[in-house]
C-alpha cells in the first residue's frame, strides 16, 4: 500500500511538471511566432518582400516542427488553419502584393492570439 501512494505522489508531481514544461513551451512558442510576424510587418511595411521570402523559409521551417508539437498537446483545427494563412503569406510576398500580404499578416496575427489562450492553463478549462 505504501508503494503506491508513492508512486502515486511520484507520478502526481511528473504531471504537474509536465503541465508547468507545457506552459512554458506555449508561452515561448508565440513569442517566436509574434517575434516573426513583427519582423515580416517591418519588411512589408518597407516594400523589402526579398528579404521577407528568404526569411519565409526558416519560419515555415520552424512552423512545421513546432505545429507537430502542439498538436501532440491540444488537437485543433487552428493548427492546420495558421499552416495555410502562412502559405498564403508567402504567396502574396512572392507576387509582391503588400496589401494583401498586410491582411494575412493581420490574420495570423489574430490566429495566434486566439490559438496561445486556448492552449494556455485556464480554470475555465478544467471546470
Amino acid at each position: 500500500m505504501k508503494q503506491a501512494k508513492i508512486v502515486a505522489a511520484v507520478l502526481f508531481l511528473l504531471l504537474i511538471g509536465f503541465g508547468i514544461g507545457e506552459q512554458f513551451y506555449v508561452k515561448k512558442t508565440f513569442r517566436t511566432f509574434d517575434s516573426y510576424a513583427e519582423y515580416f510587418e517591418e519588411k512589408i511595411n518597407s516594400a523589402d518582400y526579398e528579404a521577407a521570402e528568404l526569411t519565409m523559409d526558416e519560419f515555415e521551417n520552424w512552423w512545421d516542427k513546432t505545429s507537430t508539437v502542439l498538436e501532440s498537446l491540444a488537437h485543433n483545427r487552428d493548427i492546420k488553419t495558421v499552416t495555410q494563412e502562412i502559405s498564403q503569406l508567402r504567396g502574396f510576398l512572392t507576387v509582391k502584393s503588400g496589401s494583401d500580404a498586410k491582411v494575412s499578416l493581420i490574420t495570423l496575427k489574430a490566429m495566434s492570439k486566439n490559438l496561445e489562450q486556448l492552449l494556455q492553463f485556464r480554470w475555465e478549462h478544467i471546470i
